[in-house]
């Protein structure tokens, strides 16, 4: 199965690898294919040094860890995303967030779900055409298959 992840499910691993996002991440079986467009990088970088701060960690030490989340993670160069599915997505996050665009539209090109804990993205996708699984939702579904 394939899903595509958002950056919010990248700093719930970071900020608590204890936590049951990072244990979603790291541990289902079998192993998903996690998507994301290659922004996630650029936007997780772009915040090292906060997430350094409310880690108690260098930003050496942070820079290592999203490379050890970003292995798991196949990016996707967004040039390959289809004006449509560009075009729903922007009406889809206009009143949400238009930086989770990147997201939806790749989720939208690839016909897989978005997994993500932004719980007011997931709200305004309800209706829409692409499937939104919150952290337990994709364990449940690992755990029936």
């Amino acid at each position: 199965m394939r899903l595509v992840v958002d950056a919010n499910i990248l700093y719930s691993v970071l900020l608590k690898t204890d936590g049951a996002v990072a244990d979603v991440f790291f541990n289902l079986r079998p192993l998903p294919e996690l998507c994301a467009p290659k922004y996630l990088r650029h936007e997780l970088q772009r915040h090292r040094s906060r997430i350094a701060k409310l880690m108690g960690k260098t930003v050496a030490e942070v820079s290592i860890a999203l490379e050890l989340l970003l292995s798991r993670v196949v990016l996707i160069d967004p040039s390959i995303i289809l004006d449509e599915a560009w075009s729903a997505a922007h009406v889809l996050v206009a009143q949400v967030d238009p930086n989770d665009e990147d997201y939806v539209a790749l989720s939208i090109h690839l016909n897989c779900p978005l997994w993500t804990g932004d719980l007011k993205l997931a709200r305004a996708l309800k209706a829409g055409p692409v499937t939104v699984l919150s952290t337990a939702e994709v364990r449940d579904l690992f755990a029936r298959q």
